[in-house]
């Protein structure tokens, strides 16, 4: 096995595409779609599935490398099936990411449950999270989500760490980050992506793992604490 390319933007430089950083902003769901490319590269055991919407998940990047097309499994409209597929999967000894909408993974919530009683080695990875997707209206919006995985995350394994990682990551740096990590781990991790471009707020070289909180600027007066989208609202706040 190769070793996945560390940071996103060796990622976005080896496919021509650095471009894409020259507003220092960039959607997660985007920087999301450049990490499965890179693990699947580095390892043949990592396979892709999505729910017909890879387009806006960016799990098309994996679909479009000449390398990597064979092992996305389109499973269309039927997000119970391709949890239940990557679960298949990972029981059979593969490495899935699956990926959808976060809103549309709801319709699947029985086949994580199963799979986290069976403490499978599975990444999930729900897009167009909380209400800045905006337009696109509330069928859209992955609210409850929080909730649900949440709690599998109050559960403990035998070795003390989560049941189940719940990652929400800020910008594009830690999005492609969390997501090489969650192949590492040997467990089921969650990762909410977000639909609109944000600012980036992290550098290249920066490291993170599933448990990692960072404090963007110390002060004396006020904790603000925020995840994923709201932490640029936070920083807003501050200003």
């Amino acid at each position: 096995m190769r070793e996945p390319l560390a940071d996103l933007r060796s990622a976005l430089e080896e496919f021509g595409e650095l471009g894409k950083l020259e507003d220092d902003e960039l959607a997660t769901r985007n920087a999301y779609g450049y990490a499965p490319r890179a693990l699947g590269r580095a390892d043949p055991r990592i396979v892709a599935l999505d729910g017909d919407v890879r387009n806006w998940t960016y799990s098309e990047l994996f679909k479009n490398d000449p390398e990597l097309g064979e092992r996305l499994l389109e499973r269309r409209i039927a997000e119970q099936t391709m949890i239940g597929c990557a679960a298949g999967l990972a029981a059979a000894g593969e490495r899935p990411i699956a990926s959808s909408f976060g809103k549309f993974i709801a319709r699947a919530y029985d086949q994580p449950g199963m799979a986290l009683v069976g403490r499978l080695d599975l990444r999930i990875v729900g897009s167009h999270v909380d209400v800045s997707l905006a337009a696109d209206g509330p069928s859209q919006m992955a609210l409850s989500d929080v909730a649900f995985f949440h709690a599998w995350s109050t559960v403990r394994r035998d070795d003390g760490t989560p049941l189940i990682y719940m990652l929400c990551p800020a910008d594009a740096f830690v999005t492609h980050q969390l997501t090489l990590k969650m192949a590492q781990h040997g467990g089921t991790s969650y990762m909410r992506t977000l639909r609109p471009n944000v600012p980036l707020i992290y550098a290249p070289e920066d490291r993170f793992d599933a448990r990692a909180h960072r404090a963007l600027q110390e002060g004396n007066n006020l904790l603000l604490a925020a995840a994923g989208y709201m932490v640029h609202e936070a920083q807003r706040a501050r200003d």
